[in-house]
């Protein structure tokens, strides 16, 4: 299910425009949520988004959300974000 969850993230990061979504300087675990460091306590959490960029993945689903409705906002997006069970 974590799967579902940070590439729905990757989507909107996506749709959004990376170095877009970049700029906003979205901070998850003191990293920006889009860089090109990969620390190695966070290896397994950065998940490749293109040009030799990562997006920072280790947040839980609140985090998430919120970070998806923040890109929605500054863009202008129109997302409605909510929370499904898929069980």
């Amino acid at each position: 299910m974590d799967n579902i969850r940070y590439k729905t993230l990757i989507d909107v990061i996506q749709n959004a425009g990376v170095s877009n979504v970049q700029s906003l300087g979205i901070m998850v675990n003191k990293i920006n949520l889009i860089s090109e460091t990969v620390l190695p306590r966070y290896a397994i959490s950065r998940k490749p988004i293109g040009n030799g960029l990562f997006v920072m993945t280790n947040s839980d689903t609140n985090t998430k959300q919120r970070i998806i409705e923040q890109i929605s906002k500054a863009f202008n997006m129109g997302l409605k974000v909510e929370k499904v069970s898929i069980i």
